[in-house]
């Protein structure tokens, strides 16, 4: 459900406010057993060092292709979410000034219980998942109004994000598997508990200066603060691990340049200069507080970009082509890795580490044209080309590798899309479409490994 209002107590102010409730339960998700175990499956992983011979349990109704319906979990998975969104936007308009609030608090909460075996064998459950999360922020901004050569803007963002989540995985009471393990029914595989709190603040100023009717020049910078405070307590296989506490914060100043120039009334040049920071923060799924993966640094980047930007043939063609060049240095990459806890065992731990320097460069092309009032249709491509440039330390699964040279993760080479909508009008009330539309993606890499 949503429910919108604006309000208007003058001719200078309006306030819009906005409620978005929503909830979701979904039902087990119904697999169908095909008598073959996945490598990697929990079951498969059973049936080899716990069985002699493989038991299928969920055959009483036939293999797939011939069962396509019929399934049998002994204790099937629900899941229930749901999330809360109030948002309130006041702006008052003056001759000279214009003064704007943002006001947004959204909350979710999330359950999960049910197995995790996905079989009939009372095998591996989890008990419960909750997760509650929580967001609120402030915006203020200031800007000028009216004609003149000099347009700016002020303004400050303060937010703060909540994340309290614990969960219960436990073994199930199936005979043969609690023999093997030597444990009693139920017992604690983990349970876990995480809390997380990140404080944002951001201060921001940009400025726009008409030199000519023609030509405008554009500078700003943003100031940005992160805070990250984190407690983690586990128990593992009956065991308590030592609580993981951690904080701490990290800040940046990004400038922004940028010139427009205006060939005609439908032809615009531009260039622009940019930094973009990502905030660092801390990886929590560790067994040794101390190790160097349990924190990753901030990641920037500068961004040179020229393009042009058109309107032609009566406004029936819109084109625009760009040209961009972006410089990494400690890129943050999701990645895994096996590292020895305190006890000595061999473990699997995930989390992101820092790439050292990496660069994209490309060209990106869009046109959309209205040959006739009904017919639509558009083009768009881009053209990237990405490179490690040193990462000799790449956390991966088969441990640290050199991937300098090689490309980005989730970066085709090339990306094309094409459309086309043509409209028919039906009478004076109504009118259809019909809509074709191509897509192609090259192919890529989808992480480290």
């Amino acid at each position: 459900g949503r429910l919108a209002a604006r309000i208007l107590p003058t001719d200078r102010l309006t306030i819009d406010l906005a409620v978005t409730l929503n909830d979701e339960q979904q039902d087990d998700l119904g697999l169908i057993s095909t008598g073959v175990y996945v490598p990697g499956a929990i079951g498969e992983f059973l049936c080899m060092v716990a069985y002699e011979d493989c038991p299928h349990a969920d055959t009483a109704n036939g293999l797939y292709p011939r069962n396509r319906r019929h399934y049998n979990h002994n204790n099937p998975l629900r899941v229930e979410d749901d999330y809360q969104l109030y948002t309130a936007n006041i702006t008052w308009q003056g001759e000279r000034v214009a003064f704007t609030s943002v006001t947004g608090y959204v909350e979710t909460d999330f359950h999960r219980n049910g197995e995790l075996d996905m079989d009939s064998l009372d095998i591996v459950n989890e008990d419960f998942e909750d997760i509650q999360k929580s967001s609120i922020s402030q915006e203020f901004r200031l800007q000028s109004a009216g004609e003149g050569r000099f347009h700016w803007i002020v303004g400050g963002i303060w937010a703060k994000d909540k994340h309290d989540e614990i969960e219960s995985i436990n073994f199930g009471s199936d005979p043969t598997t609690v023999e093997f393990f030597e444990v009693f029914p139920h017992f604690i595989i983990e349970l876990s508990t995480l809390e997380r709190e990140i404080t944002s603040k951001a201060l921001f100023a940009e400025g726009s200066w008409d030199v000519t009717d023609r030509l405008t020049l554009t500078a700003g910078a943003r100031w940005s603060e992160d805070e990250i405070k984190a407690r983690e307590t586990k128990i593992e296989f009956e065991s308590l691990l030592p609580a993981q506490r951690a904080k701490d914060s990290w800040d940046d100043v990004s400038p922004r340049f940028a010139a427009n120039f205006a060939v005609s009334d439908d032809v615009n040049l531009y260039a622009t200069v940019a930094k973009g920071w990502k905030s660092g923060g801390i990886n929590m799924e560790l067994s040794t507080p101390t190790d160097p993966f349990n924190k990753f640094d901030s990641e920037t980047l500068w961004n040179y970009e020229i393009g042009i930007k058109s309107t032609l043939l009566d406004r029936r063609l819109r084109a625009s082509l760009a040209a961009f060049l972006i410089d990494w240095k400690d890129v943050q990459v999701n990645a895994s890795r096996l590292i020895l806890d305190e006890e000595g065992d061999l473990v699997s731990v995930q989390g992101i580490s820092n790439g050292a320097k990496a660069r994209s460069q490309g060209l990106e092309l869009e046109i959309t044209a209205l040959p006739v009032p009904q017919l639509q249709l558009g083009l768009n491509a881009g053209y990237l080309d990405t490179e490690w440039k040193d990462f000799a330390g790449a956390v991966t699964g088969f441990g640290e590798v050199d991937l300098t040279g090689k490309p980005l993760p989730k970066a085709p080479e090339l990306t094309l899309s094409a459309n086309a909508e043509y409209t028919v009008q039906f009478g004076s009330s109504w009118e259809g479409f019909l809509r074709a539309e191509f897509n192609h993606e090259d192919k890529l890499f989808y992480d480290v490994n």
